[in-house]
């Protein structure tokens, strides 16, 4: 797991469904570098990313596989 990946999992141990405004506020990162590093965590099964019509992330979930990772 990359550092990148670390770091937004760690804030999602404390919050499991997120806002992606409120998850690139918190860690203070691009919304560019959030969603590249959602897109490796969900392709991996860590988190399930809640999109709108036209593709964009909304929101992003812990799963269960990410809950443990973080144990």
């Amino acid at each position: 797991m990359t550092h990148e990946q670390a770091r937004i999992l760690n804030y999602l141990r404390d919050h499991s469904l997120s806002s992606l405004s409120d998850l690139c506020r918190t860690i203070n990162a691009s919304p560019g570098w959030i969603k590249r590093v959602l897109a490796d965590l969900e392709w991996l099964g860590y988190i399930v990313v809640y999109y709108d019509r036209r593709g964009e992330p909304l929101s992003v979930q812990t799963t269960e596989r990410g809950m443990q990772c973080l144990v």
